[in-house]
């Protein structure tokens, strides 16, 4: 018989009973502090059709390249496999389905699906769950892992939605101890503007805007090195060299040194058509209102304008933001989101929809908390048992622990092994503190050992409960 060999899949995890406790622990301290600003919970499937997938990325999105497409079974993949060897006029494909690849997608058609029921009001909600993409692993990064997302439908408001996503987050943060966090905020369409301005096709504003969103992680001869491999008039790779030397020694997530959307627009005008200054300036107002309102509510909220800040997912139509840390040990974002107004009407939903989210990252926040403090989340099981022996048979152990259980404590069984210090070590292994050995008679007593002190003691039902109730 052949024995299966290895571990899961490249990219994915398997998790015990530790550190599914330390998840589950983590994803209750996030939804605590959403729900104190009123966002409900929300569930999609974790498939999704193609349709829906690809409804804003068609033309070889990067992120199409990353999804997990599901072949088709059945007579449906026969006939699409036929029609393909045929090249009949209209070829079916072999996959209809594909795992989800964020949650923002998903919501969309949950809102265009839901619209009814919901009736066009303003709606909070936050999806905490597993996402898909087949993505190259690295520390930081896996294949399937979970995203945290709060969104507000419907947000029709120059600031005050962005602000509140940021302040929930903040809370986020702070309960979990990662106070050295700073949020970097723009607008998609500053840049699109500044190098349309500059002459630069629109064809090719994507490309020059996803080589400098690489200035943190590269050296600044790499960077030009990447501009001048676009291939544009050498004329503007001096302007965006320029540009660069400009800007970017104020994107300090230090916070010692940062700009503001008026010093943008007073350092880059010599780039800007009047047309594009006149599109920007209501932008960066808008810029200015969420740095001062965010500012108002909190002022310690370390939150820095950073026009060069480039989210690479399409859909976004105007704020974006990401969240990292200040520790250069975690060079990685650990959020980021966005405005995306439009997404949603995509998918079928009502038109002039306007939403916003910001989405953490579920697997790197805990990567963070166990590197940084181990205990600040317990991994602690039931730390109750009772050991079935010849002096506490099935008969009264499994009723003894029903009763400490309707008292709201758990409780696991074991069997004793015949080698009792095996069965010692059995049980400290697994983290047990309480262990009832033995029931007595006439008045019913048991005899309890405290592993952690290597001592017994002979309590009534009533002492029992009483002691691991005063120490869990």
């Amino acid at each position: 018989m052949n024995v299966l060999q290895g571990g899961p899949p490249r990219g994915m995890r398997d998790w015990g009973p530790t550190e599914s406790r330390l998840r589950m622990q983590l994803i209750q301290k996030i939804s605590e502090s959403y729900q104190l600003y009123g966002f409900s919970p929300i569930d999609t499937p974790a498939m999704e059709t193609l349709d829906v997938l690809m409804g804003k990325n068609k033309g070889g999105d990067e992120n199409e390249k990353l999804m997990f497409k599901i072949l088709k079974r059945g007579q449906a993949l026969k006939t699409s496999l036929h029609d393909e060897a045929t090249q009949e006029p209209e070829v079916t494909s072999e996959s209809d389905l594909g795992l989800r690849y964020d949650l923002t997608v998903p919501l969309a058609r949950f809102i265009s699906t839901h619209f009814s029921e919901l009736q066009g009001h303003v709606f909070r909600c936050y999806h905490i769950g597993p996402v898909w993409r087949a993505d190259r692993p690295q520390r930081g990064r896996f294949r399937e892992f979970y995203q945290c997302d709060i969104d507000v439908i419907w947000a029709h408001h120059d600031w005050m939605y962005e602000v509140e996503l940021f302040l929930a987050t903040s809370r986020v943060l702070k309960a979990l101890q990662l106070n050295d966090f700073y949020i970097r905020l723009s607008d998609k369409r500053i840049l699109s503007l500044l190098f349309t301005g500059m002459g630069i096709l629109p064809q090719d504003v994507s490309k020059v805007s996803i080589v400098i969103d690489k200035i943190r992680k590269k050296k600044f001869d790499e960077i030009i090195r990447e501009i001048e491999s676009i291939g544009l008039h050498q004329e503007l790779n001096q302007k965006i060299i320029d540009f660069l030397k400009k800007n970017s020694s104020y994107m300090d997530p230090s916070m010692k040194y940062f700009m503001t959307p008026s010093d943008f627009l007073k350092f880059n005008q010599d780039y800007l058509t009047q047309a594009a200054r006149q599109s920007l300036e209501p932008i960066l107002h808008a810029m200015q209102s969420i740095l001062e309102n965010a500012k108002s509510l909190d002022p310690s909220l370390p939150i820095f304008f950073d026009p060069i800040l480039v989210r690479g997912l399409d859909y976004y139509t105007g704020p974006i933001f990401e969240i990292g840390l200040k520790d250069s040990g975690y060079s990685f974002s650990i959020g980021g989101g966005g405005r995306y107004d439009s997404l949603i009407q995509t998918l079928g939903g009502p038109a002039d929809t306007a939403a916003v989210g910001l989405s953490l990252g579920f697997e790197r926040l805990l990567m963070i908390l166990l590197e940084r403090n181990k205990d600040f989340l317990s991994a602690q099981g039931p730390q109750v048992g009772i050991l079935l022996s010849p002096k506490l048979t099935e008969g009264m152990g499994i009723p003894l622990a029903e009763q400490i259980r309707n008292q709201g404590i758990p409780v696991s069984i074991y069997v004793s092994k015949k080698d009792f210090g095996k069965t010692m070590k059995m049980l400290e292994a697994a983290s047990m503190q309480w262990i009832v050995m033995e029931q007595h008679e006439a008045p019913r007593s048991y005899t309890i050992r405290n592993l952690f002190e290597r001592q017994n003691y002979q309590w009534s039902f009533d002492e029992l409960i009483q002691h691991l109730k005063m120490n869990p």
